[in-house]
């Protein structure tokens, strides 16, 4: 039977495994920027929810790869992962993890509520707050030219509102 805090795994791995309702064990340790966790074991950094199915249930087999069946890319509950191809763990997701409506944004794992989710115009789902730091990033690396961009782009728009005899335009 799998149980929270096996001893074929240290008490450091479990001390960064949380229980949640939906029986997941989340892993609340460092991740790869797409949702998954990653740990230190046996000398490399590794895939948290690898770790704990080979330790806990068995080898992954070649050729496979492991599905969350929760949706949930931090669960490391062993009992949530299945090995399978490629090709059936993307037949499985129905396409990007905002597209399904996941629980957890890609880049940062950040927890995705109605507060903190953006719908842009094309219907896609954004991570708010990852959107925010990205935005943030964006304006600060290119000041200039966003801040040429919108001079331009209101001197434009003041044209558009000036009267025709104001813009200059004749009758030759």
């Amino acid at each position: 039977m799998l149980e929270l805090g096996d001893s074929r795994l240290p008490a450091r791995f479990w001390d960064k495994v949380q229980v949640v309702e939906s029986g997941c064990w989340e892993w609340t340790g460092g991740g790869d920027g797409r949702g998954y966790g990653t740990c230190g074991h046996d000398g490399r950094m590794q895939k948290a929810h690898r770790v704990t199915y080979t330790a806990l249930r068995s080898q992954i087999p070649e050729g496979l790869e492991l599905d969350h069946l929760c949706r949930n890319r931090c669960c490391v509950n062993p009992g949530h992962l299945e090995a399978v191809t490629h090709q059936e763990n993307l037949r499985r997701g129905h396409g990007s993890s905002h597209a399904r409506g996941a629980e957890y944004c890609r880049q940062n794992a950040h927890r995705l509520t109605p507060e903190n989710v953006y719908t842009s115009r094309d219907g896609s789902r954004t991570c708010g707050a990852c959107a925010r730091a990205t935005q943030r990033k964006y304006a600060a690396a290119n000041r200039d030219a966003v801040n040429a961009r919108t001079r331009k782009r209101r001197a434009m728009e003041r044209l558009r509102n000036q009267p025709d005899a104001e813009k200059g335009e004749r009758d030759d």
